[in-house]
Order: C-alpha cells, then structure tokens, then sequence
C-alpha cells in the first residue's frame, strides 16, 4: 500500500473543509448585509472551480451587491457553474440570455439553458442564490 495514501486523503479533507468554511463565512456576511466580505470569500473558492460560489458572485454581480453591477461578469461566472450541470446557474444564464443582459439576446440559448435547469427539477419560481442565501 502507498505510504503517501493516509497524507493525501488528510490533505483533501483539510482542503475541503477550507471550502466549505469559506461558503459559510460568505453566507454569513451576506446575510449580514456585507456583501463585499461575501465576495472576498468567495471569489477564491468560485476561481478554483465551486459551482456554489460561481452562481453566488454572478448573483452578486447581477444585482450590484458588494461590486459594482456587471452582466457580463455575471453571464460569466453564471456559465461556470452552469457548465458544471448547476441548475440554478443554467436558469440564471438563460434568464441573462433572454433579456440580453451581459450577452447578447439569444432565445434558443436562453431555452436551452432553461431545458437543462427544468430537466433537473428547477422550478422557474425559485431565485436560486437568493433561495440558497436566505434560508436559514
């Protein structure tokens, strides 16, 4: 058996539990209405590939919380993680695809986009971040 095994699995629970910490920390300041310590925690954690954290800055991006409003910014971290099968995100994206915010219009994007989010059980009903954000 690898004697480097029982190292690496204690690294990848340390590294994972980093993560989930920071997810928390961001969830926190943003219910605490500081959403630009929210997007300090998350940013790193959404660059390194977390589809919560992506759909959490392209909410923040879309609705101005903490940065400075930006579509584009937010199509782009909103097609990060819907890329990864995030349904929230693949709604999210349709939504900016529909109304030509951050990209240009394109309705079958913004139906194709809608299709794999409804496919997972999404209901067009439920904000994403803002339901993940708000429930205590």
């Amino acid at each position: 058996m690898n004697r480097c095994l029982p190292l690496v699995l204690v690294l990848l629970l340390v590294c994972f539990a980093a993560v989930a910490d920071g997810l928390e920390q961001g969830i926190r300041a943003y219910r605490g209405g500081n959403y630009a310590a929210a997007f300090t925690y998350w940013k790193p954690i959404a660059e390194a590939g977390n589809a919560d954290a992506q759909v959490y800055l392209g909410w923040l991006y879309s609705r101005g919380l903490g940065v400075e409003k930006d579509y584009a910014a937010s199509a782009g971290w909103y097609r990060r993680a819907a890329e990864q099968g995030d349904p929230n995100a693949q709604y999210e994206l349709g939504l900016l695809y529909e109304l030509g915010q951050g990209i240009a219009a394109d309705y079958s994007e913004a139906e194709h986009w809608y299709g794999l989010a409804v496919d997972q059980g999404f209901c067009p009903g439920e904000l994403s971040a803002s339901g993940r954000l708000d429930q205590d």
